[in-house]
């Protein structure tokens, strides 16, 4: 019974509601949507009608491009080249960039300091067995100089080298170094065949200040020979370096005395024996014009030089400056050539010729 009552009252209040929706004079209530109707539309706006076509506006067609008088195209180039020419670098703009690199340049490789270039000085050093308990000497070289360091005896005669040490990184002896992955350690001086060892070296430091060592070994010198090598902080350049060794150089010939027969008291001098012996300066000038004296046997030589031997001496005619080893004597030859006279025969030479550039020559016996 209950069930029919609330189903009754539920009846009652849509019908109540449906009356006062539609009752006339009415206004609808604020929730209240017409049938048929899906989507609130917004107050003050009209409803909406059959859709009208949209009105596109046309354009008109761009003009066709007329083509340029004479007197314009002229106008156009005269343009284009001016603007064109206002980009090029002139030739007096030009030489002054390439004059500002130049000077770049020139001041990053300078070997001075304060624009002074160092002065070159030649050095002496005397070297004895007290040098294994005393501080080595210390040489002055210059970055792009390269300084040759020869080895002599007591009397002048040159000494062998056996082997040098040296970081390669800091310094180039003769051309090997200044190389990031160059082996480091002792570098053994190979003899040639039939000759004797080099008895110099040519360093050079591979930066502009430099700070390091060098340890030389000579043949028949039971203690090494230390050189300190300072580069950059100098105003002055050791070139060409000798260093003096106590002692015989093992090169120094040897002679023994026999006595054949007994002793007899000196008398008035005999008749020389043997040919008289020649002037040095007319040897040189007899090799320096390349007809060398009866007895002279000429010795194969590369590089473009001409070598003999004379006497227990080797005479060398070469075009350019001899760099090592050191002659004892030289002169002046024909045709730019230059003679040089040596105590013994040597295998390995370095020359420098007028440009610069170095040449090995090797000379076979």
């Amino acid at each position: 019974m209950k069930r029919v009552l609330a189903s009754g009252f539920a009846v009652a209040a849509v019908w109540a509601t449906a009356a006062v929706a539609q009752a006339p004079g009415q206004p609808a209530p604020p929730n209240f949507q017409p049938p048929g109707e899906t989507v609130r539309r917004p107050a003050g706006v009209p409803p909406a009608t059959a859709a009208s076509p949209v009105v596109v506006p046309t354009q008109a067609p761009p003009p066709v491009p007329r083509a340029l008088t004479p007197a314009e195209l002229e106008e156009l180039r005269k343009r284009m080249i001016g603007g064109t020419q206002g980009m090029i670098l002139k030739p007096g703009e030009i030489q002054d960039v390439r004059r500002a690199v130049q000077d770049a340049q020139g001041a990053g490789n300078f070997p001075g300091r304060d624009g002074r270039m160092p002065r070159p000085e030649p050095r002496l050093l005397t070297v004895t067995q007290e040098v294994s308990r005393s501080a080595p000497e210390t040489l002055h070289l210059a970055y792009g100089v390269v300084s040759p360091i020869t080895f002599v005896d007591a009397k002048g005669a040159p000494w062998p080298i056996a082997s040098v040490a040296y970081d390669p990184r800091l310094f180039a002896q003769d051309g090997t170094g200044c190389g990031q992955d160059t082996t480091l350690g002792a570098t053994q001086v190979p003899a040639g065949a039939g000759a004797d060892r080099p008895t110099s070296i040519n360093l050079m430091p591979c930066r502009y200040d430099t700070w390091g060592n060098i340890l030389i070994r000579l043949e028949a010198v039971p203690y090494p020979i230390p050189l300190m090598v300072l580069s950059g902080q100098s105003e002055t350049v050791d070139i060409p370096v000798t260093v003096r060794v106590a002692g015989t150089s093992p090169l120094t010939p040897v002679k023994v005395v026999t006595a054949s027969a007994p002793v007899r008291k000196a008398g008035p001098p005999g008749p020389p024996r043997g040919p008289a012996p020649i002037d040095t300066t007319a040897l040189l000038h007899l090799f320096g014009a390349g007809t060398p004296p009866t007895g002279a046997q000429k010795l194969v030589a590369t590089g473009g030089a001409q070598a003999w031997l004379y006497r227990e001496r080797m005479y060398v005619r070469v075009q350019g400056d001899l760099v090592s080893p050191q002659p004892v004597a030289s002169a002046d030859a024909s045709g730019g050539y230059r003679i040089y006279e040596f105590l013994r025969p040597a295998s390995r030479l370095v020359a420098e010729r007028g440009d610069g550039a170095e040449t090995a020559i090797t000379i076979e016996f």
